[in-house]
């Protein structure tokens, strides 16, 4: 009795650390206070700023050259810049992402624009 016991409770915890296991995702904290990590989109790599307060990704124009499956949707972005610009973007579904373990589609848009800090803005 006491092994079945015993054995129930080492099954018991080793099914509590599968459950509920954590995936650690290196990051570099820029001087700015931007959090950079490295992912992956449509197989090719790039340093990322991620942000969850946006609602689109940003690529740069060279990381978005390499990119081979990406889609241009029927419609696209108006946003505007603090300067009261406007601004008219096209808008790309990209075949595949993968960070920190998830690989999947990426579901949401992606804008292209030009800038040089990183490969991409990352908002989730």
């Amino acid at each position: 009795m006491r092994k079945k016991k015993a054995l129930l409770l080492v099954l018991t915890l080793c099914m509590h650390t599968l459950l509920f296991a954590q995936s650690n995702i290196p990051f570099e904290l820029l001087p700015s206070g931007h959090l950079l990590v490295k992912a992956k989109a449509d197989g090719v790599e790039g340093n990322f700023i991620f942000d969850t307060g946006g609602g689109l990704t940003v690529f740069t124009k060279v990381f978005f050259d390499k990119l081979r499956q990406v889609k241009k949707q029927d419609g696209g972005y108006t946003g505007f810049r603090a300067t009261g610009e406007r601004l008219d973007i096209d808008l790309y579904n990209v075949s595949s992402f993968e960070f920190g373990g998830i690989k999947k589609p990426m579901p949401n848009a992606v804008i292209l624009m030009q800038t040089s800090a990183a490969s991409m803005v990352l908002f989730l």
